[in-house]
């Protein structure tokens, strides 16, 4: 009898689809990194005004060549970090969501380029939301060097 070993396949243990989940809107990057809004509100998505609501639409105001490597869903919009480590922002803005300094409404995402010391906001490897009812909303994120910034709406 002849056995023969073949080595050990191995697998990947990164998700194919990842996924962040808001109060009012689902966000996802699929598996060629592109991002997506699922909800019931254009305002909250950064989709513009066009699409069938409550299936997924792309975000839009992104250049087609940028890819992302994280998402994360808040109260009335999303953050998303792209494969090169910079912030996209995207929601309603009506508390400042974006981080660009307004709350007009904006139906598409705004990449966050500065931090509040006007130093390039660059290297961002995590990122998070915090909500709780409308009251207390905001982002973490954590760069490469190990800073951790936080923005309150």
């Amino acid at each position: 009898m002849t056995v023969t070993v073949n080595a050990a396949t191995t697998t990947s243990t990164s998700p194919k689809i990842i996924v962040g989940t808001g109060e009012y809107q689902c966000f996802f990057v699929n598996q060629s990194g592109h991002l997506y809004g699922v909800g019931d509100n254009y305002a909250t998505l950064g989709v513009g005004t066009t699409g069938t609501l409550g299936l997924a639409l792309p975000v839009i105001g992104i250049p087609s060549t940028t890819t992302f490597k994280s998402v994360a869903g808040g109260l009335h919009g999303g953050a998303a970090i792209d494969a090169n480590g910079n912030v996209w922002t995207f929601g309603d803005n009506t508390q400042g969501q974006l981080g660009n300094g307004t709350t007009t409404l904006q139906n598409s995402a705004y990449e966050i380029t500065v931090d509040s010391l006007g130093n390039p906001f660059t290297g961002v490897t995590q990122l998070s939301s915090y909500f709780s009812g409308n009251a207390n909303q905001g982002w973490y994120a954590v760069k490469s060097d190990g800073t951790l910034w936080v923005w309150d709406l």
